[in-house]
């Protein structure tokens, strides 16, 4: 009779650790699966960004060579293999940015770039983008965010500047127009809505 007691009492401690248990990997799982699906899908990864020194400026916590996913340069007509980390580091600012490219077949049946996609986070602010592109700049809005465009004459690149919490968010987009009648201010609003709403604030 005591050995039955025994044995009852054993089988209830084994039900209650079980149930104890199971909730656990549960939230565990589940966790884990959180986590992987928000991280973007990259096949090429860039390696780490520069250290940054800035002298009194907030750093860039923002990456878009690590933080933008491939889904998101396909969507916007870009290669994502050509993923190139661009950083521009210097003493009072910086830019981390990240590169991509689009190749098409030309007349002799060789691939040749036509078009080129820039994306950096930068501490610089919008303010200052004002008063340096000056009547350059036009106003748009990006998103339900007030931003401005303006045309780079010297590289042949149109830029849309939107405002962030790290300071800007700078998309460029360039032709290289010996291979293409593509201009560097096509589809540029179209895909700064497409970056913008992938990159965290």
């Amino acid at each position: 009779m005591k050995a039955r007691i025994l044995l009852c009492w054993v089988l209830i401690a084994v039900a209650l650790l079980s149930a104890c248990a199971a909730p656990e990997n549960t939230s565990t799982q589940t966790t884990g699966m959180q986590s992987t699906s928000t991280a973007p899908s990259i096949a090429v990864p860039a390696p780490p960004t520069s250290s940054q020194v800035n002298m009194g400026r907030a750093a860039v916590n923002r990456d878009p060579c690590r933080e933008l996913g491939d889904d998101v340069v396909a969507a916007a007509g870009f290669d994502p293999a050509t993923r190139d980390r661009i950083d521009a580091i210097f003493d009072t600012y910086s830019f981390v940015g990240c590169k991509f490219e689009h190749k098409e077949k030309d007349q002799f049946g060789l691939f040749v770039t036509t078009r080129y996609l820039h994306v950096n986070t930068t501490n610089v602010t919008m303010d200052e983008f004002r008063d340096r592109e000056e009547s350059r700049a036009t106003p748009i809005e990006i998103n339900g965010i007030e931003a401005i465009t303006y045309m780079d004459r010297p590289t042949e690149s149109c830029h849309i500047i939107l405002e962030t919490s790290y300071g800007a968010l700078d998309i460029s987009k360039s032709v290289a127009s010996v291979f293409t009648v593509e201009k560097p201010c096509d589809r540029m609003p179209e895909i700064a809505e497409m970056v913008s709403a992938a990159m965290p604030d």
